[in-house]
């Protein structure tokens, strides 16, 4: 189900045709490098994840597929995910290392905000980003995330907060 289109990049539920890309994209060391995840043992691993992904029946929203828009290619993901917890709402994206450096974090980020606040009414928001990761650390900032009290000086993450 396509969520939104940009000017560059569509955004929709992921779909097990992303399987392949999904793997590819969690298989890259320098991608996954900021994540604190782990890659995919196998492409049919990152398939039943897919599978089993279930924000978008608890929540209405969630991560999203990011296909390019001229050519269909999965790219990556980006979108928003409700922490069962605190209830938060942070926002993610992961790219194809390809891919970095041409603004489709910055369009998906921007779209996935926008359909948070006008088709869910969410409109606090939470990015946490490894305090090396420089380059998402200025793309959050620039989408006008906020940096918070760090209390522990020794973490590897920094927290940064938004608020419509």
């Amino acid at each position: 189900m396509i969520v939104t289109k940009t000017e560059r990049l569509i955004l929709r539920e992921f779909s097990l045709q992303d399987a392949e890309g999904f793997y590819r994209l969690n298989a890259d060391l320098e991608v996954m490098r900021y994540t604190g995840d782990t890659s995919f043992e196998s492409e049919q691993a990152s398939a039943a994840f897919i599978d089993a992904y279930c924000e978008y029946r608890l929540h209405g929203f969630g991560r999203w597929s990011l296909l390019d828009r001229e050519t269909g290619e999965y790219i990556g993901f980006c979108g928003l995910r409700r922490d069962p917890v605190t209830q938060e709402v942070d926002l993610g994206f992961r790219l194809l290392r390809s891919v970095w450096g041409k603004g489709f974090a910055s369009e998906a980020a921007c779209a996935a905000l926008k359909i948070g606040v006008e088709r869910y009414n969410v409109t606090d928001y939470v990015a946490n980003v490894m305090r090396e990761n420089l380059a998402s650390i200025a793309l959050i900032q620039k989408l006008g995330f906020t940096q918070t009290e760090q209390q522990d000086v020794d973490s590897l993450w920094l927290r940064f907060v938004l608020a419509y």
